[in-house]
């Protein structure tokens, strides 16, 4: 499990959003805030004494291969049959170049009258209170990466995805009908650039846990998608498993060898 979450997108600065105080709905995505220094919180919030560690010649690569099959098959009463199968492969890698980091963070934990002030926030008790079964947990960022200079990005990813679908249909005893299709597709994606400097790299993240007796918690959060140990197969799955289940009308509108077949 990762204590890092990588920024969005390298366009953040330490002025904006993804800074040291922010509360957030949900720590993989910082622009979903419920308040701000400057925006819900209390002027005189207790937050704690922040310190700045510099650490130098930052590089990081991130790789990952996925892959799933699914086959589904069908008997429709008993005069039809279809056999239907998905197959899905995605590798993606990051490569950063070298740079140096500034960690901005808060000396030590955000603390009893800190974190109540944050829970009383009229926004972040809404969010709270809004579980169905349970209280929601909020987040709140309590270090930053900073790159101090530009830095390189390449990304790349490759996306291979297929599908078959076949069966037959009786329609009398004298005569059938049968089908098969296929569809494949293949993507290749490659991006490189350089940053600017002094922009927002990585974020850490407190979650603070509202009990039920009232009593306000804290922990770090870590994440199997936090910084360079993300699961990168999510929306692979999702799509894969959407394709088993939609094959039977895509494959056949896609494939131009559609045929039928009589006795």
């Amino acid at each position: 499990m990762g204590l890092w979450f990588l920024a969005p997108d390298f366009t953040f600065t330490r002025e904006g959003v993804i800074r040291l105080g922010t509360v957030l709905r949900d720590p993989c995505c910082p622009t979903l805030t419920l308040a701000t220094k400057h925006t819900g919180l209390p002027a005189d919030l207790p937050l704690p004494p922040e310190e700045s560690i510099d650490e130098a010649n930052h590089q990081h690569r991130a790789s990952a291969d996925v892959g799933m099959a699914q086959k589904l098959w069908a008997r429709f009463l008993r005069s039809a049959s279809a056999s239907i199968s998905a197959s899905a492969s995605r590798s993606q890698s990051q490569v950063f170049g070298n740079v140096d980091h500034e960690v901005l963070q808060f000396k030590h934990e955000l603390g009893d009258a800190c974190l109540k002030a944050i829970v009383a926030v009229p926004k972040v008790r809404k969010h709270i209170d809004s579980g169905f079964l349970s209280r929601k947990p909020v987040f709140v960022i309590t270090a930053v990466r900073i790159a101090k200079t530009s830095f390189s990005v390449e990304m790349a990813a490759q996306t291979s995805i297929s599908g078959e679908a076949e069966g037959s249909i009786g329609v009398d005893p004298q005569v059938g009908a049968g089908y098969t299709g296929d569809a494949r597709r293949n993507a290749l994606a490659n991006h490189a650039y350089e940053t600017a400097p002094g922009i927002v790299f990585a974020y850490r993240v407190h979650v603070i846990r509202v009990k039920g007796d009232g009593e306000v918690e804290e922990e770090m959060f870590s994440h199997k998608n936090a910084f360079m140990t993300g699961e990168l197969g999510t929306d692979l799955e999702y799509l894969a498993s959407h394709m088993c289940l939609g094959a039977f009308s895509s494959i056949i509108q896609f494939d131009s060898r559609l045929r039928f077949n009589s006795d």
